[in-house]
């Protein structure tokens, strides 16, 4: 996101895009597999249910507030706190499983 961010180029821009969603389907389907794989089978539907609330259900407060960052800061502002989110994101899980997860279900070595 943040690489998309400082992209001019909409020939350039596309195929980024075209990989952001790529991999975001990728997260989406490799988090299900996890819940489903890695938890009791009486818990998939409340951690499915969890999963669904904070990776789709904060659109509609992050939605209409990147809206407003973009007409106040511009259109890029978005895209760069979404990158920096995502990073930060990535970096807070690492040290959370690397700290607190059992060893056996420790899947960064």
């Amino acid at each position: 996101m943040l690489i998309l961010a400082s992209v001019s180029n909409i020939g350039i821009a596309f195929p980024l895009v075209f990989l952001l969603g790529l991999a975001s389907m990728v997260y989406l389907n490799s988090t299900t597999t996890i819940i489903q794989v890695g938890t009791k089978r009486e818990m998939h539907g409340r951690l499915l249910a969890l999963q669904s609330v904070f990776l789709i259900g904060t659109g509609v407060i992050g939605g209409p507030l990147m809206g407003w960052v973009a007409d106040a800061l511009g259109a890029r502002m978005p895209i760069i706190l979404g990158g920096i989110v995502c990073l930060a994101s990535a970096i807070f899980g690492y040290v959370a499983i690397k700290r607190y997860a059992p060893e056996k279900l420790l899947y960064i070595k």
